[in-house]
């Protein structure tokens, strides 16, 4: 995992750390949330880690697990995403991309120092 990538997951932990669902379950690599359908962000499937089962098969599963809990399942996709190909599997599979969001990052020691005068 390059630097990048790391900056990525740990975004994306603090993210959901400061954001907490009301339920979470850990699945081969995915973390599924769970808050009664409230905000996407809480509610939704986050692929951060390396996974080792099928994923058609995993997708499959989510989607089951989602209706049971009467929610769509909603994948949140970074740049790092394991499979590397998920958004393009995820089409395959009838999803489609919605509330697509930019995040941007800033040192603010780099700030600070461009801007002393």
């Amino acid at each position: 995992m390059n630097e990048e990538q790391q900056l990525v997951r740990t975004l994306e932990e603090v993210s959901m750390n400061a954001w907490p669902a009301v339920e979470t379950m850990l699945y081969d690599g995915w973390i599924l949330r769970f808050s009664g359908g409230y905000t996407r962000r809480a509610n939704s499937i986050n692929p951060l880690y390396p996974s080792t089962r099928d994923i058609a098969v995993k997708i499959e599963h989510c989607r089951q697990v989602y209706r049971a809990n009467a929610l769509s399942p909603v994948y949140k996709l970074t740049s790092y995403v394991y499979p590397d190909d998920l958004d393009t599997v995820l089409d395959n599979h009838g999803y489609h991309r919605e509330a697509q969001t930019s995040v941007q990052i800033l040192s603010l020691d780099a700030y600070q120092n461009e801007n002393r005068g």
